[in-house]
């Protein structure tokens, strides 16, 4: 009985001080009694792979189609499909052979742990993507409405830009992205052990071409009777007639969301450095608002003011 509880207790320690590290591309398991390794690659890094175990470890046999290498039971490497494994079993007297298999392990996961970078080429009307092996480009074309949407998306991957000449620059000694006004570029210089720049890349380029290809907002153009609405992706504007008595409802509802108005040759104005200009007379509103990156804020609010004044007006 106590040689069977002496048994589990060891049994227990060695289990408890085995060193254990699980990857997505690898497994290691180092015990006290032995060494077990398997690891997961890209088909592009076989050779690699099998040159790397025979430089330390002579050349492999040949054993329905898997590659093996071993000595007499005390360990056992191969190499099949895209998979290697590694089983050594120590001993008292081979702790120099120990030492040689474990750093093979940690060669094995240097390699199985290497970005892949597969050659892709795309070419579309909007956009052009050139996946290399060792560079990254990409090109876009958008109508100018689109660019403030991709600059935030930039800006959520990279940060904050540099203004150049009204183009947004982001840039680094690994990649480079220009915004122009109706255009995107970026490149990259891949790097073969780190591929974090180039996975933020993957994400915006998903991101950058989903917004390209979207299509933008359609013309609305309302003509009736008493008012005229034109809602492009350039501009909106809008002109409706009433009868005077209705002029001081409309002037309130005007000053509720743009404040005071100026007086102009009788009219009241309200504008502010000509993205919008609101002009109230006796019998007629006038807005006229030209659409930009950045004035989105002021297009929902002009927008909003049009279709008040329609249904306070009963049109």
């Amino acid at each position: 009985m106590k040689k069977y509880l002496l048994l589990i207790s060891l049994s227990i320690s060695l289990y408890s001080i085995a060193q254990k590290n699980i990857n997505k591309q690898f497994t290691v398991n180092d015990s006290p009694v032995s060494y077990t390794y398997k690891a997961v690659f890209d088909s592009s890094k076989k050779e690699e792979i099998i040159q790397r175990i025979s430089s330390r470890f002579d050349d492999p046999k040949i054993n329905r189609g898997d590659l093996v290498w071993n000595n007499n039971g005390e360990y056992e490497i191969v190499v099949y499909e895209n998979t290697v494994t590694i089983n050594f079993g120590k001993s008292n007297d081979n702790e120099i052979s120990y030492e040689k298999i474990k750093l093979l392990g940690q060669d094995l996961s240097t390699i199985a742990n290497k970005p892949v970078f597969k050659h892709r080429l795309i070419t579309k009307k909007f956009y052009v993507i050139n996946d290399k092996a060792n560079t990254y480009s990409y090109r876009g074309v958008f109508t100018s409405n689109k660019r403030e949407n991709i600059k935030k998306s930039v800006d959520k991957y990279f940060g904050k830009p540099t203004l150049l000449e009204n183009n947004y620059v982001w840039k680094s000694a690994d990649y480079d992205i220009t915004l122009k006004e109706d255009q995107i570029e970026f490149f990259l210089m891949k790097n073969k052990l780190d591929d974090s720049y180039y996975n933020q890349f993957l994400a915006l380029e998903k991101d950058v071409t989903e917004i390209i290809l979207t299509l933008g907002p359609k013309n609305t153009l309302i003509t009736t009777k008493n008012y005229v609405l034109n809602d492009n992706p350039s501009s909106y504007t809008y002109k409706a007639v009433f009868s005077p008595q209705q002029n001081d409802i409309l002037k309130k509802i005007i000053e509720t969301q743009f404040g005071n108005p100026k007086v102009n040759r009788g009219d009241l104005v309200w504008n502010d450095n000509g993205s919008y200009e609101i002009v109230l007379s006796d019998y007629q509103l006038k807005i006229n608002f030209g659409k930009s990156n950045d004035t989105e804020n002021i297009y929902q609010k002009v927008k909003e003011l049009g279709s008040t004044v329609t249904k306070v007006l009963k049109y």
